[in-house]
């Protein structure tokens, strides 16, 4: 009976508290299947250019996305991003310049990330004669 009455607060407690809303927003990667796992690892060249083709036809508040890593190559670093609709998912690898805000982002938790891709926006542009997704600040 005593541990009745401690329960009952505790679990009315939980309850009626305000929790963040990271923790109760939806998972977003649980519907939608993988759009080009048949051309290999995420980070390779035929992948990318798939995700870059379906991308020309988008725009950023098409997608929902979720931070999966980091990448460096030379003197670049990306972020791997997963981006997700109701039809298809596919990762990405988004150019973080080093001169802006995008260059803090690999300072930041995760829960802070997954935060800031709520809103996240980026363009395909040109650097150095490649094509590229680019962070938008």
């Amino acid at each position: 009976m005593k541990a009745l009455f401690l329960l009952c607060p505790i679990a009315l407690f939980l309850t009626t508290c305000s929790q963040p809303k990271h923790y109760s927003s939806p998972r977003l990667f649980d519907s939608a299947q993988e759009g080009f796992s048949h051309l290999g690892e995420p980070n390779s060249i035929a992948y990318q250019n798939a995700a870059r083709n379906q991308l020309r036809k988008a725009s950023p508040s098409d997608y929902h996305y979720s931070f999966e890593n980091y990448v460096e190559e030379g003197n670049s670093l990306y972020m791997m991003t997963n981006f997700k609709n109701a039809r298809t998912c596919f990762s990405v690898k988004i150019l973080l310049s080093k001169g802006d805000k995008s260059a803090g982002i690999k300072r930041m938790n995760s829960r802070s990330i997954s935060e800031a891709l709520q809103s996240l926006k980026w363009k395909l542009i040109n650097v150095n004669g490649k094509e590229e997704v680019v962070f938008v600040d």
